[in-house]
């Protein structure tokens, strides 16, 4: 924690906080590398000669579970039966809103998005809020008054935007294709709860009402909660939209040299969490009664947090680490991730591979 609870944190205001509540000072002078944020469980080597000041030789973070392992076999099924990829590559697409222009709620680069999925027979489509931002200037009383602004005599019906973009736009965007598509909430989104960690959308989103005319092969989205973690065929997913590397690059004291966002991203998986980070940020809207909401189950092997930081695919380890950016940035087009995962040739998975001597030079 941080010296007097006020300000960043830095290497001179350390504070050790026991299971008991008390607080230490730590030195920090002499330990070689470190990265420290609040809230972090961490174990310090040292020793406390006053009682008030803990020099410490070295501080230890990393708590993360293992990851999850698959059979040979199993991945055989995954990867080379007709059932599942058929010898195929996995194909992966991630995004997150705003999915419309800050000037309308037509939802253009929405309908795009999936026009590619479909055209490019994408087999998993991503799709992280908001949906219908609460920030946007057509949406927010804080816009009234600004050139195309929130209007008080006639704003639109939010629920009824909301319902469009899951019927009008995602399902019938989606019917008749075999895109699997997985929807989650964002702490922006108008129609979700705004505390975090986030239940799914109700499903009532998508039913189809009796005015709704009839779709053929009609897709069904899977609504789930945030955080959330699913697996597909051997592959693990983690998803959490709260903008935690923001959060945390703003609170880290740290003395290590590599790159920044993959460090961001390991203390997530050392900590067990999607928000290690307490208190939490100002705006964060976090439910300290539902933290257990934001345990990591094991490690995922693809850790996607949608963030304001640039779009990105780095390393933490073994696990692949993705922001895919905005879709749109305020009147302007963004960014989506596209994941290919090819499959693991039998000869590697079981390890029968043949090493061929090089013939001797004459």
């Amino acid at each position: 924690c941080c010296e007097g609870d006020a300000g960043s944190l830095n290497a001179a205001s350390v504070m050790l906080e026991g299971a008991n509540g008390r607080r230490v000072k730590l030195d920090l002078a002499n330990v070689a590398d470190f990265a420290l944020f609040p809230g972090q469980v961490v174990v310090v080597e040292g020793y406390n000669a006053t009682g008030e000041c803990i020099k410490a030789a070295s501080v230890h973070a990393d708590a993360s579970l293992p990851m999850e392992k698959t059979p040979a076999s199993q991945i055989a099924l995954f990867n080379e039966t007709d059932a599942y990829l058929g010898g195929e590559p996995l194909s992966v697409v991630a995004a997150a809103g705003p999915f419309t222009t800050s000037s309308d709620l037509c939802y253009k680069p929405l309908d795009e998005l999936l026009e590619h999925a479909r055209d490019n027979k994408v087999d998993l489509l991503i799709l992280c809020g908001p949906f219908v931002d609460s920030k946007h200037r057509l949406l927010d009383p804080s816009a009234a008054g600004q050139p195309g602004g929130f209007c008080n005599g006639n704003p639109p019906d939010t629920y009824k935007v909301m319902r469009s973009v899951m019927r009008e736009h995602i399902v019938k965007g989606l019917s008749g294709s075999s895109v699997t598509c997985i929807v989650i909430p964002s702490p922006s989104d108008l129609h979700a709860r705004p505390l975090y960690p986030q239940p799914a959308f109700s499903a009532d989103l998508i039913a189809p009402s009796e005015d709704d005319s009839y779709i053929s092969h009609e897709a069904k989205p899977l609504m789930m909660s945030n955080p959330c973690t699913f697996k597909v065929n051997e592959i693990v997913f983690q998803v959490a939209t709260q903008d935690i590397l923001v959060h945390l690059s703003g609170n880290e004291a740290n003395r290590i040299t590599g790159d920044r966002i993959s460090r961001l991203g390991l203390h997530l998986l050392q900590q067990r969490s999607v928000y290690p980070l307490f208190p939490p940020a100002e705006n964060a809207m976090m439910s300290p009664a539902l933290s257990e909401g934001l345990s990591l189950p094991c490690t995922p092997d693809v850790l996607i947090i949608p963030s304001n930081l640039m779009p990105f695919a780095k390393r933490a380890r073994d696990t692949l680490l993705i922001n895919p950016g905005r879709l749109t940035k305020g009147g302007n087009a963004g960014t989506f991730a596209s994941i290919t995962t090819h499959p693991i040739l039998r000869h590697i998975r079981t390890g029968a591979h043949k090493v061929t001597a090089a013939p001797p030079v004459p």
